[in-house]
């Protein structure tokens, strides 16, 4: 596997734990688009977990259900999202 590029590096950051094995990370896209930034969400726990979102407008373009969330651009999330257990969630910005 090729090494990452510093670019590529400096594109991704890990946001704060929320819980025991959660993962929230923020990917910066450069290549134009709908969304400039994609924030992952994952909580494998089996209880929901409130994540702190970082500033800005997100919509929710999947969650573990559905992924054409995107399409309805009435889905916003709130600065404090849960993400329900087991599950993840994918917004953009």
């Amino acid at each position: 596997m090729p090494e990452l590029t510093r670019e590529a590096a400096e594109a991704v950051s890990f946001l704060p734990i929320q819980g025991e094995g959660t993962l929230a990370r923020l990917c910066r896209l450069k290549r134009g688009g709908r969304f400039g930034s994609i924030l992952i969400l994952v909580n494998p726990g089996d209880r929901p977990v409130a994540f702190q979102l970082p500033e800005g407008l997100w919509t929710v373009l999947c969650d573990g259900e559905r992924s054409d969330l995107w399409k309805d651009a009435s889905v916003q999330a709130p600065a404090l999202l849960a993400v329900p257990a087991v599950s993840l969630l994918i917004l953009g910005k």
